[in-house]
């Protein structure tokens, strides 16, 4: 799960280049279903809870922490939540039990 601002250009070459990453692809409808328990264009960070076996890496561009608040949509793009960027990193990912890569 790769997450950045959404006018933010992302570079795919660089980043797998820095991460050692063979290729980077869009989940498919079954696996996001039967992974994260949702479905295309409904994914946000929340979702991890679901990812019990730790199969999803995380990656966060560093401006994105660099907010004092953290804004996604919890399974439905019609809600938006905020929550402090601090409370995201301290408290929300352990509980996932996901750690971040920052890029």
């Amino acid at each position: 799960m790769i997450i950045l601002f959404s006018d933010e250009r992302f570079d795919t070459h660089a980043f797998r280049n820095k991460y050692q990453l063979p290729k980077i692809e869009m989940m498919l409808e079954d696996e996001l279903k039967s992974l994260l328990h949702t479905h295309s264009g409904a994914v946000s960070i929340i979702e991890l809870f679901h990812d019990v076996e730790n199969q999803i890496n995380l990656y966060i561009q560093k401006d994105v922490l660099k907010q004092t608040y953290f804004r996604f949509h919890p399974n439905d793009e019609d809600t938006l939540l905020c929550i402090k960027t601090k409370d995201l990193m301290e408290t929300l990912l352990p509980f996932l039990h996901h750690t971040c890569h920052i890029f």
